[in-house]
């Protein structure tokens, strides 16, 4: 009522347009997804010096998977190009490297047993466990924080009260039967 049957048309083919139109942008992301997916899984990828336009491709912006391989490097082995940078690498920054590993000590080495223990020692102190009630209380107070942040952003928040009473996260394997 109150719309004239020609603005009804107009606006139904108005409708009819956008409807197409989104029809056919949605066509056009399924098939650049369906490329973007076969060049991923087959391997395929732009032949060297062939950027977006054909134009030799900034070394700045290279797409994951590709590198721009210096020409000195060119027609030699991959091992021996990795090898290559690797040593460049390790001249521009490895006195810094083992400057810095001078100055780290790693108290959980993870490589040895006992691991878990010194993880929790150092990361929480041992202090803080004690009072906060044990590793259990960790472990129930990381899942109660995984809860309240898909509360928050599945319903909204549900209260601004409730804190992780801790600074890390606990190792996903302790999460294992915690009631």
């Amino acid at each position: 009522p109150g719309v004239s049957e020609h603005e009804q048309v107009r606006n139904q083919a108005a409708a009819h347009l956008l409807r197409t139109q989104f029809w056919e942008e949605q066509d056009k992301n399924k098939a650049a997804a369906a490329e973007f997916k076969d060049a991923i899984f087959s391997g395929n990828k732009r032949k060297s010096g062939e950027g977006a336009n054909g134009a030799e491709p900034d070394p700045k912006r290279v797409a994951i998977g590709e590198a721009v391989v210096p020409d000195e490097l060119k027609g030699t082995e991959l091992a021996e190009a990795q090898d290559a940078v690797k040593g460049r690498m390790k001249e521009k920054f490895g006195a810094q490297l083992d400057k810095y590993k001078e100055s780290v000590e790693d108290t959980v080495r993870l490589w040895e047993t006992g691991w878990k223990d010194r993880y929790y020692a150092d990361k929480y102190k041992e202090k803080d466990i004690a009072e906060g009630g044990g590793r259990e209380k960790v472990f129930r107070s990381y899942i109660e924080g995984l809860c309240w942040v898909m509360h928050y952003y599945y319903k909204g928040c549900a209260s601004w009260e409730w804190y992780y009473p801790f600074h890390y996260a606990p190792f996903a394997s302790d999460l294992v039967d915690i009631g």
